[in-house]
């Protein structure tokens, strides 16, 4: 499984440097595009001998200047405190300026609940040498004081935050306390107005974040669906879920059948299960069969 927010900055990039990084996104030609690098990064640091040390994204992007130059933007998500770790930022920062001979542009969102841990420098010195490497951060828990601006903001980073920020509440609250979050922030998502894929995007991202033991997901689930019904959408993640987690244990096809059951008695339709879960027609039907059988 892609964690979160790896897969958030994969897949809303433009929208991820907008909201945290503006300055950084005023600069960018996003009509030029832009590469994600970050497998070629793993193999790198993999090779350099430092551990399971890995950053989680690198992207080339180009500027707006009209010249040819591009720069490597590195960004890291950490959500613990690390002794070392503005250390570790130099030296990713280095192994990757030395592997392309690109300018690199290292940049980190905290998402820690400690408002104290803030490391955005590293620093070097002896004698008359001196090595200064400071890089911008992003502290998820400042936003704590700006949520009821966060919940009118027709943004799709604004969602994510505000579930990282519950997130950090959740080990107190109780299932029935972790529904009302989710589903709160789910009315919250299909209700902004966003385009099909960002919410899609953003979906996937809460019902990771958040998750719920069975009863209160599968009562989620239903409600999900109607809000699904009213703005016209089909994201069913949930069912996803239990196909990858079902999966691991007795594969693939055994993990993508129990979804299909599960879709068959929310009511989905023979097309919309053939196509979240990859099953032919004749499989369906006869996992609908064996269930009638099964009812009597």
């Amino acid at each position: 499984m892609i964690p979160p927010w790896k897969q958030i900055i994969e897949d809303l990039f433009e929208q991820f440097l907008e909201f945290f990084f503006p300055k950084i996104h005023a600069d960018i030609d996003f009509f030029r595009g832009y590469e994600i690098i970050s497998k070629e990064l793993f193999r790198l640091l993999k090779d350099q001998n430092i551990g399971k040390r890995y950053t989680d994204e690198l992207i080339k992007v180009y500027l707006r200047d009209g010249t040819e130059k591009w720069l490597l933007i590195h960004i890291e998500v950490q959500n613990y405190k690390e002794k070392e770790f503005a250390k570790r930022m130099y030296v990713y920062n280095y192994r990757i300026f030395d592997k392309y001979d690109h300018e690199v542009v290292s940049l980190v969102i905290l998402t820690d609940p400690d408002i104290s841990y803030r490391p955005d420098t590293y620093k070097h010195e002896r004698w008359d040498f001196k090595h200064i490497m400071k890089f911008p951060i992003v502290k998820i828990i400042d936003f704590k004081t700006r949520i009821a601006e966060l919940e009118k903001i027709t943004h799709p980073m604004a969602i994510l935050v505000l579930a990282q920020l519950r997130h950090l509440e959740l080990k107190k609250k109780k299932p029935t306390e972790k529904y009302d979050i989710k589903i709160t922030l789910m009315r919250m998502l299909y209700r902004k107005g966003f385009t099909k894929e960002k919410v899609a995007k953003v979906f996937n991202f809460v019902d990771w974040i958040i998750s719920l033991p069975q009863n209160p997901e599968d009562k989620l689930t239903i409600e999900v669906k109607k809000l699904e019904e009213e703005a016209k959408m089909t994201y069913v993640t949930h069912f996803e879920r239990i196909a990858e987690k079902r999966g691991k244990k007795e594969g693939k096809k055994e993990g993508k059948k129990e979804a299909a059951v599960k879709m068959l008695e929310k009511g989905f339709s023979i097309k919309d299960i053939m196509e979240i879960t990859g099953l032919s027609e004749k499989e369906i039907m006869a996992l609908k069969e064996k269930k009638v059988k099964q009812s009597k």
